[in-house]
């Protein structure tokens, strides 16, 4: 029963909210219309600082995409990929999962951001393909 009413919710979902894009222009437009509104700015200056504002966050979104880049390359590395290989048989049940894909995926975090979430995610789907592997009940969202 519950999973038809999740079903039936997300296709209802699905026909009514709209795509993530158009709340970033409706977004954008509010802020443009209370800018002009609340600020002594036309909407010409008001684009201006939009254009500004964007280019200056380009720098900070090239860092996080390289810190994501490199923890993906150092995630997949041989030797970090066989200790995730390692690490996966060792859980009994859903509970030791969790806890050690959570415990491994902060450790990682403390040497790079990027290695912390990509490790993470690999350990957490090889801890699961073990587990189903061996028979064992787990629920993989938690993991």
């Amino acid at each position: 029963m519950i999973a038809r009413l999740g079903s039936l919710l997300n296709r209802v979902a699905g026909r009514v909210v709209p795509d993530p894009f158009i709340f970033a222009l409706l977004l954008t437009l509010l802020t443009l219309i209370l800018g002009v509104a609340l600020t002594p700015n036309s909407p010409g200056k008001m684009i201006t600082h939009w254009m500004n504002g964007f280019w200056d966050l380009l720098t900070f979104g090239m860092q996080m995409v390289l810190i994501l880049v490199t923890g993906g390359v150092l995630a997949q590395s041989p030797p970090v990929r066989r200790l995730i290989d390692a690490l996966a048989g060792w859980p009994r049940n859903t509970a030791g999962a969790v806890v050690l894909v959570s415990l491994t995926a902060m450790s990682a975090a403390l040497i790079n951001w990027g290695l912390g979430l990509i490790a993470g995610a690999l350990l957490a789907r090889e801890t699961a393909k073990s587990l189903q592997a061996r028979g064992v009940k787990h629920h993989y969202p938690l993991i």
